[in-house]
């Protein structure tokens, strides 16, 4: 009789064992998983053209510092692009001082100069200061 009551605990000790034991590995599967599918969904974003994507890091882990990479990397993609898109407004052989005055002008491209061009007029010459 002595024997089957601590058979009984045992089972009972080792169920709780691995109901525990199974907690805690869908805690730290998820804890893993849920980063990685993070950065596939932003993989996919850039795949589909969303250059800008931001994931947000959650540690400084290995897949952390997966993460802020990724980051840096849309961050340089989208800078690129942007100077590519700018770049190939321009018409072949044009004058840069010319092509952004008129620009600036007309407020039909994103002017970023902060210098003594944008604030001319498009008609005005600029001096030699």
């Amino acid at each position: 009789m002595l024997t089957r009551q601590i058979l009984k605990i045992a089972a009972a000790v080792a169920a709780a064992a691995l109901f525990i034991g199974l907690l805690v590995s869908f805690w730290i599967s998820a804890r893993i998983t849920k980063p990685v599918e993070e950065l596939a969904e932003g993989a996919r974003e850039v795949a589909s053209g969303r250059w800008d994507t931001h994931i947000d890091v959650h540690g400084r882990d290995e897949i952390g510092q997966l993460a802020e990479a990724f980051n840096h990397m849309t961050q340089t993609l989208a800078a690129q692009k942007e100077r590519l898109v700018q770049t190939s407004a321009l018409p072949r052989g044009a004058n840069w001082r010319g092509v952004s005055r008129t620009n600036c002008a007309t407020r039909s491209f994103p002017c970023r100069l902060r210098s003594k061009i944008c604030r001319e007029p498009a008609n005005s010459t600029p001096s030699n200061s």
